[in-house]
């Protein structure tokens, strides 16, 4: 089931839901194959001009897939629009982070696979004590 989100890059906010479970299966393939599933845990402290640099080393063509798949269902809230790219222009690096936010709204959960962040596994290890 879908899930509303709210993402704010800079001054721009907008605002989505979150993809199917197949498009999520792609992403997490995706983020995988490039490396950049570290830049998605939202526990970790990286700066907006690393996470750019990073996002920079991804091939292009997974880059714009990834783009289609996490902001396909993004709004610019002031405006009511499709997120495009086009709507980034002199500000080419806010798509990327963008970018980076979507994928972590669709995948933030990945991080709960451990044993204290699972809620179904914190159930068997209490149940087992």
């Amino acid at each position: 089931m879908a899930r509303s989100y709210e993402i704010t890059v800079r001054d721009r906010t907008f605002i989505g839901m979150t993809a199917s479970a197949v498009a999520q299966d792609e992403m997490l393939g995706l983020v995988g194959q490039a490396g950049i599933l570290p830049l998605l845990n939202s526990d970790e402290s990286i700066s907006d001009m690393s996470k750019v640099t990073f996002m920079m080393t991804v091939p292009k063509n997974i880059r714009d897939r990834l783009a289609q798949l996490a902001t396909r269902d993004l709004i610019k809230t002031d405006e009511g629009m499709p997120v495009a790219i086009n709507l980034f222009a002199d500000n080419i690096q806010d798509w990327q982070l963008l970018i980076i936010e979507a994928l972590r709204e669709n995948l933030g959960s990945f991080f709960t696979l451990s044993a204290h962040g699972n809620p179904a596994e914190d159930d068997l290890e209490e149940a087992t004590a």
